[in-house]
């Protein structure tokens, strides 16, 4: 049985789960010039801080720590720096849920303190 934490289909499906927040927040950003579009917009902010949320809890429960004491911090810190990249204006149209995602994913697996 592997030793990893996260197994390929959990991980697949946790990058599929945050590739919708960013998109429903880049699709909300785009769309908040309208009157339709700033209700959608509002609706991708609330999506977008309910899956960070339960992303944050879904690491925490497979046994991650929020925060690593002597290094880069763990799932906290990784989706942290994921919403300061989405808060940035123009460097908001990278994926940074997803990456902070996809890093995490990485740390959990390799074994390292997360």
């Amino acid at each position: 049985m592997d030793s990893k934490k996260i197994s390929l289909l959990e991980g697949i499906l946790l990058i599929l789960f945050a590739l919708s927040i960013d998109a429903a927040q880049g699709l909300g950003g785009m769309a908040f010039a309208s009157v339709f579009g700033s209700v959608f917009g509002l609706m991708a902010w609330i999506y977008g801080i309910f899956g960070w949320l339960f992303l944050l809890l879904y690491f925490w429960m497979k046994g991650s720590s929020l925060n690593n004491k002597g290094g880069v911090g763990g799932i906290l810190g990784w989706m942290l720096g994921a919403g300061i990249i989405e808060a940035i204006p123009i460097i908001n149209v990278v994926p940074g849920i997803t990456l902070g995602v996809v890093m995490t994913i990485i740390k959990i697996n390799m074994g390292v303190a997360v």
